[in-house]
C-alpha cells in the first residue's frame, strides 16, 4: 500500500484553468473539500442528491460520484434516482464516474462484514441490500454507455451521455484484461469508515491499493492513526484471517 501526500498538488487537468462545482448535503462536508481544493476556488452548492438538482450551472465535462451511493438510504434500485438528476448537469459527450461499496452479489472478508453491520447499524451507510445488477439497471436506464469494474467490495464505473450528433468511426476495443490496481488511488471523507472497509477489502483480494491521504477529510491526527492502524493489521493478521 502506497500513501500519497500530496496528489492534489500534483494532479493535471485537461484545462489550464478548471472549474470545480463541489456538492453536498452537510455543509461541513463541504468547507472541508473547498479548503483543500481552495487553489482551484471552487463553487459550493448544499443540496440532495436524491432531489432534482436546481443549480445555476451546468454543462460539466465530468462529475464524480465516489463514495456517495452506499450512504444514501434505500437500496440501488431506489437510489439510481441520482443519475437522474445528475444527468442534465453534463455536457453532450459528458461522463459521470465513481465508486460504492456493495453489500450484495460480492465477497466480503470477516473485517468487511463487521464493519458493514457496525456502520449500518449507526445509519453511517445503506448497502447492505446493494446489488451490482441494480447498479447495472440504473446506469443503463439513464446512459448509453457504461462500465462497472469491481474491486474487492467495491463497484467502479462510469457512463457517458449521448452526444447530440451521431458520431461514425470505429470504436475502441478495450481489453477485457484488468490489472489488478487501483490506479487512481482511494480516498473519502472518513479515513477509518469509508476508506479503510475497501481498502482493507482490496489489500485482501491481492490489489495494490494507493492512497490518497490528503484529498480525505477528519484531521490529520485522526487519520495518522486510522492509517498506522493498517499498518498494525497487515502485520497482525494472516492472509488465512482475511479470506
Amino acid at each position: 500500500m502506497l500513501i500519497r501526500d500530496n496528489f492534489l498538488d500534483r494532479c493535471r487537468f485537461p484545462s489550464a484553468a478548471p472549474k470545480i462545482a463541489l456538492f453536498d448535503l452537510n455543509p461541513h462536508s463541504l468547507a472541508k473539500s473547498a479548503k483543500r481544493l481552495r487553489q482551484y476556488n471552487p463553487t459550493c452548492y448544499l443540496g440532495n442528491a436524491l432531489h432534482r438538482i436546481d443549480i445555476d450551472v451546468s454543462g460539466f465535462d465530468s462529475i464524480s460520484l465516489n463514495y456517495l451511493l452506499h450512504c444514501l438510504p434505500g437500496d440501488l434500485a431506489s437510489k439510481s434516482i441520482v443519475f437522474e438528476n445528475v444527468k442534465p448537469l453534463l455536457r453532450d459527450g459528458g461522463v459521470i464516474f465513481g465508486s460504492t461499496i456493495l453489500g450484495e452479489s460480492v465477497r466480503h472478508n470477516l473485517l468487511a462484514k463487521q464493519l458493514m453491520k457496525m456502520y449500518s447499524s449507526k445509519a453511517i451507510s445503506s448497502n447492505l441490500s446493494d446489488w451490482q445488477s441494480d447498479l447495472e439497471a440504473g446506469l443503463k436506464a439513464h446512459f448509453d454507455e457504461h462500465t462497472i469494474h469491481i474491486a474487492g467490495c467495491v463497484a467502479l464505473f462510469s457512463a457517458r451521455k449521448r452526444m447530440a450528433r451521431t458520431v461514425t468511426g470505429a470504436r475502441r476495443a478495450v481489453s477485457a484484461e484488468v490489472p489488478r490496481k487501483i490506479h487512481d488511488g482511494l480516498a473519502s471523507l472518513w479515513t477509518e469508515m469509508c476508506l479503510a472497509m475497501p481498502a482493507i477489502q482490496a489489500q485482501g483480494e491481492e490489489f495494490e491499493v494507493y492512497v490518497v491521504t490528503d484529498a480525505s477529510g477528519e484531521s490529520r491526527q485522526k487519520r495518522d492513526m486510522a492509517i498506522a492502524g493498517w499498518f498494525r493489521l497487515a502485520l497482525c493478521l494472516s492472509p488465512e484471517w482475511l479470506s
